[in-house]
């Protein structure tokens, strides 16, 4: 059995959670689920949404977030990485130029 750790992007910055996703590494986690901060997260709990508000007052830049998941994916002992993507209306165009984007990066 395999634990998926979950790792809030850019929380409490972009640095801090790259270092977090070594430690989950080197503690055994092979899969990760790494959320990416919405401005409108209204399907998130109040605990993600805090942190996702606190992420983005770090860093509101998304090409960072982006540059961050693709660093996430060489992380050594990881197989894999589950990207969940914030869905809100309005909000489909800006999350079809991430995942090319992110397409275009792997």
């Amino acid at each position: 059995m395999e634990i998926i750790c979950y790792l809030s992007n850019g929380y409490p910055t972009i640095e801090a959670s790259y270092k977090i996703a070594h430690e989950y590494a080197e503690a055994g986690c092979k899969m990760m689920e790494v959320d990416f901060p919405s401005r409108n997260p209204y399907l998130e709990s109040d605990f993600l949404k805090a942190r996702m508000g606190k992420a983005l007052e770090a860093c509101d830049d998304y090409d960072k977030y982006m540059e961050s998941i693709i660093r996430l994916k060489k992380v050594k002992f990881l197989k894999d990485i589950y990207i969940k993507y914030p869905i809100a209306l309005g909000s489909y165009i800006h999350i079809f130029m991430i995942v090319h984007k992110l397409i275009i990066y792997l």
